[in-house]
């Protein structure tokens, strides 16, 4: 190695020392570390019965430390070192969704307001931090806010309208819950709806609002928001059942939005979800629906829609989840829902007012995993179900439970993958059929319910030829003679009661 060399090393290695050294010295500024100090001061630590032990995140929180190396915020790579994100996970009590690690300490004064003074703010993100306050209007002044998350903070009131001045916000998210877990807010929430002035927001990609309660309406000049991907505001539906079936996820006695889906709602064809489950929306679907070709999910289940479903949503045809369960949907449902849709995963129609035969295409998605169209009143048979080559790629669960099927139940027909069949209280249109020997042929069925139909005859030995069958109630019919050890074998997980002629 030459001297020369060797000099340049001793230069790039001195050099490399002042850069780290510079580096090290970079600091967050004093008045970002103020403003985290005040918006601490705002909360407090308790310890919880939690599983994950999570250590407060405030403990590294030190006056005179560097703020860029507290947990939970992030700075940029500017000379100043200005704080950017900030993220605030805290946990629950196991068992008490009202016991948290992080709470507010009682005050007067508005919640988060030092947060104004990170004038370079991005991201701001709470999850498990129990606000239980109205959403401040403070936060509306910081317009550099590209994401506001709130999870589990127990938030209510109206949406301040000066959150309108939040022009770059891309991800809108308040949710009363959180990783599943719904947590209550106090009393009831807003009555304003959704503030006219956040229609100034043109650059939001998701607006989700889960289990705040919110009454009012929905002003059609959200069709302003040409980028959104998301539109949620719902009171029901979620923690995976997101039909809003489970009571366990919903708002008892729900206020929720009012009034129909404005039109400027289906002139965003970037939308891929749409969920306004369990809220109080009347009026009928409108055709426009069809132009939404990107949808991926639409629930509109538990509100008071009605009318007849229009054809147009044949149109989505990326759609995978159709929820409309609990409304007053009305009339027959066109054979295009089948026939197009050939993406739907679920489809859940159940407790409307849809009339007539249950369209042949609809047994013929391949895809369906969950299909409900109990409580209703369909007549007819059902159709025959997975057309002659074709395959599925999935057990389906069927429901058609509380219509008018008629008998004789021909399981031949049936999608050869049904591994939950419902087929209870058919208002005595299967009286006085039976149980075919042929139901043997659905080798994946694990329930079965047929109670409450007055059939007739006796339960085949072929259930024995099941071997996943784990549930059956054939209670309330008029069946006879000896009960197959395949059921007997069931236990408590057989109902056979109402059946006065079988013999155990």
């Amino acid at each position: 190695m030459t001297s020369a060399t060797r000099g340049c090393l001793v230069i790039l290695f001195i050099i490399s020392l002042a850069l780290l050294s510079t580096v090290q010295g970079q600091v967050c500024t004093q008045r970002d570390e103020q403003a985290l100090l005040a918006f601490q001061a705002q909360l407090r630590c308790n310890i919880v019965n939690d599983p994950t032990n999570n250590a407060c995140p405030f403990d590294s929180w030190v006056a005179g430390t560097d703020c860029c190396q507290w947990d939970g915020v992030n700075c940029d790579s500017s000379s100043q070192r200005r704080v950017i994100g900030l993220q605030l996970n805290g946990s629950i009590s196991l068992g008490n969704p009202t016991s948290f690690q992080i709470t507010r300490v009682p005050s007067s004064r508005p919640f988060g307001t030092p947060l104004v003074q990170l004038t370079r703010l991005l991201n701001l993100e709470l999850t498990f931090v129990d606000v239980n306050a109205k959403m401040p209007e403070a936060r509306g002044s910081i317009s550099t806010l590209k994401t506001l998350v709130i999870r589990g903070g127990r938030i209510y009131g109206d949406l301040p309208t000066a959150y309108g001045g939040l022009v770059n916000l891309e991800s809108f998210v308040i949710e009363n819950a959180a990783f599943g877990v719904p947590v209550p807010a106090r009393g009831a929430s807003g009555r304003a709806g959704i503030p006219r002035e956040l229609c100034k927001l043109r650059k939001l990609v998701t607006f989700h609002l889960e289990l705040l309660n919110l009454g009012g309406t929905i002003p059609d000049c959200i069709g302003r928001w040409s980028s959104l991907r998301e539109f949620v505001v719902r009171n029901g539906g979620g923690n995976g059942d997101f039909s809003g079936r489970d009571p366990t996820y919903s708002i008892p006695n729900a206020a929720g939005l009012t009034g129909g889906l404005p039109a400027g709602l289906f002139g965003l064809t970037s939308l891929t979800s749409i969920d306004l489950n369990t809220n109080r929306l009347t009026g009928s679907l409108s055709t426009s629906i069809g132009r939404l070709i990107n949808l991926e999910s639409l629930n509109l289940g538990n509100n008071r829609l009605s009318g007849q479903l229009p054809r147009e949503v044949g149109n989505l045809m990326k759609l995978q989840f159709l929820y409309l369960n609990g409304n007053h949907f009305s009339q027959q449902l066109s054979s295009s829902l089948g026939k197009r849709l050939k993406a739907l995963v679920e489809l859940d129609l159940g407790s409307n007012k849809f009339s007539g035969p249950i369209p042949e295409a609809v047994l013929n998605i391949l895809t369906l995993e969950v299909l409900r169209l109990d409580d209703n009143g369909f007549t007819g048979k059902l159709p025959k179900g997975n057309l002659p080559g074709s395959r599925s790629v999935s057990n389906l669960r069927l429901n058609v439970s509380l219509n008018y099927i008629s008998g004789p139940l021909d399981p031949r027909l049936l999608p050869p993958n049904t591994q939950d069949l419902y087929v209870c209280c058919q208002h005595r249109k299967l009286a006085r059929t039976g149980i075919p020997s042929s139901i043997s042929v659905l080798k994946s069925l694990a329930i079965l319910d047929l109670h409450d139909n007055q059939l007739g005859g006796t339960i085949p030995t072929s259930f024995d030829q099941l071997p996943d069958l784990d549930r059956v109630d054939l209670s309330y019919n008029n069946l006879r003679g000896e009960v197959p050890p395949a059921i007997e074998e069931l236990r408590e997980r057989a109902n056979l009661k109402g059946n006065p002629l079988l013999s155990r």
